[in-house]
C-alpha cells in the first residue's frame, strides 16, 4: 500500500481574548477540516492538533466549553494563560482535500476517517519534528 500527499497548512490568523475574558477566533468556514494551534509564549512553542466536522462550531466549544469536555476545558484555560502572558496563538488548516492510496482517491475531509488518519499523520510528524504536543 502507498499513501501519497503533501500536508500543507494555511494560516487562518490568530486567536486573541476579547471582552470578558473570551477566546476570540478568527472566521472559520463551517467546514469540516484539521487544525493545529501553535502556542508561542516567547520562550517555548506547543501545538494541538485536532479534527472537526465544522471548523466554526469547534472553535465556539473551545471559547465556550460544556462541563463535560475535558479536551475544551483544558485547552481553553492553556490558550488563555499563554494569552495573558503575552503569548500568542495561530489557528493552522489542512489544505490537504483528499486521500490517495495506491494511486486511487479515498476519500476527503467530510470523511471521519479520512480526518483522523490525517490528524494522526500530523501528530506524528509534530512529534517527529521535535514539537512539544498539547495532546498528550
Amino acid at each position: 500500500m502507498i499513501f501519497t500527499g503533501n500536508i500543507q497548512w494555511d494560516d487562518c490568523g490568530d486567536v486573541y481574548l476579547g471582552a470578558k475574558d473570551e477566546l476570540q477566533f478568527p472566521e472559520l468556514d463551517s467546514l469540516p477540516g484539521v487544525y493545529l494551534f501553535r502556542l508561542d509564549d516567547g520562550k517555548k512553542t506547543e501545538v494541538y492538533i485536532g479534527e472537526t466536522d465544522n471548523m466554526k462550531r469547534r472553535a465556539t466549544q473551545y471559547r465556550n466549553p460544556g462541563s463535560s469536555q475535558t479536551t475544551n476545558i483544558n485547552l481553553n484555560k492553556i490558550m488563555k494563560n499563554n494569552l495573558k502572558s503575552g503569548g500568542r496563538i495561530t489557528i493552522y488548516l489542512m489544505n490537504l482535500m483528499t486521500v490517495e492510496v495506491d494511486g486511487r482517491i479515498i476519500g476527503g475531509l467530510d470523511d471521519k476517517y479520512v480526518r483522523r488518519f490525517l490528524e494522526n499523520a500530523a501528530i506524528l510528524h509534530a512529534i517527529q519534528q521535535g514539537d512539544q504536543l498539547l495532546n498528550m
